[in-house]
């Protein structure tokens, strides 16, 4: 599943209406993970009235193949979103920055979402003689932690991190 998202400044999400925004995040649903493909401009075409369906059809243009759209806010075109496009829809007024806004995108679309702060590692570590490469994430409290080759170097040892882990809800 294909989701665009607006945005002007690639930061936050757009608060305007879904047709108005510079440009769209494209993300791809695979399984429980939401990965970035890409960023689309979009060219917003001038209502003569609001609702205009030249504007419909113009957005329609710039994402033809994804199959929900989500946003802070929407226009009188969201039904033909709904009915013409055939594409699903998702109001979200409860985050603007990009990621919290997607946190807040896959718990509407009934994902659990929990979100773990600790740091990026990189250590070196002896064992009988040999010298193994050991890099990874660790939450402050020492419950989880995950390996993650290349993520940090020698020269780069610690960073600030947070892994949000993703899993279905199983349905009751």
């Amino acid at each position: 599943m294909k989701i665009a998202l607006p945005t002007g400044d690639f930061k936050t999400i757009w608060k305007d209406h879904f047709g108005d925004a510079p440009y769209y995040l494209i993300f791809k649903l695979e399984g429980p993970c939401l990965k970035f493909v890409e960023a689309r401009k979009n060219n917003p075409v001038e209502e003569h009235e609001h609702g205009d369906p030249r504007k419909f059809q113009a957005v329609m243009k710039v994402v033809p193949d994804v199959d929900a759209i989500a946003a802070w806010d929407v226009g009188p075109n969201v039904a033909r979103v709904k009915l013409n496009a055939r594409k699903q829809v998702y109001i979200i007024r409860s985050a603007e920055r990009i990621e919290d806004f997607l946190d807040e995108l896959m718990k509407k679309m009934g994902y659990r979402v929990h979100t773990l702060k600790g740091e990026l590692f990189y250590e070196v570590i002896e064992n009988a003689g040999k010298k193994f490469e050991h890099a990874g994430f660790r939450d402050r409290e020492g419950m989880f932690e995950k390996l993650l080759f290349g993520a940090v170097s020698p020269e780069n040892p610690r960073v600030e991190a947070s892994v949000t882990i993703v899993t279905k809800e199983t349905p009751k």
